[in-house]
């Protein structure tokens, strides 16, 4: 599946797999400590989760706009986001309607590529449980 195509919930499956976590039943651990359970893991849709990865990853934004400014309603994001002659660019970029989905796109493209598989070595893809 393309990494531009991850709607929640699997896109934070893959952004926890980034981090390193493992699915244990309903827990995402990290080095067998229970960290946090699968709906409370939510870098997509939660500041909380994804606001601390957008700032370790050095996530920049901008949005996407038409001729004459009409805001287009999408987000880009970059890994190790910068800024060169107006241009936004960095090592993994992503899109999406929110600058968390796009932060966590470009995560998960900087850590997998442009695709990954539809499920997680043998898991049920997160949109089947």
């Amino acid at each position: 599946m393309k990494v531009s195509e991850l709607t929640p919930p699997l896109l934070d499956h893959w952004v926890a797999r980034a981090e390193g976590l493992t699915l244990k039943g309903r827990w995402w651990c990290r080095d067998s400590k229970e960290w946090c359970t699968v709906e409370h893991f939510a870098p997509s849709a939660r500041w909380a989760v994804g606001g601390p990865i957008i700032e370790r990853e050095r996530i920049a934004f901008a949005q996407l706009v038409a001729a004459f400014h009409q805001n287009l309603g999408r987000w880009e994001a970059h890994v190790d986001g910068q800024v060169a002659q107006g241009e936004l660019s960095g090592s993994a970029c992503g899109f999406g309607p929110t600058q968390l989905i796009a932060a966590m796109r470009a995560h998960v493209a900087s850590k997998f590529g442009e695709e990954v598989p539809d499920a997680l070595d043998g898991e049920p893809a997160a949109r089947d449980r």
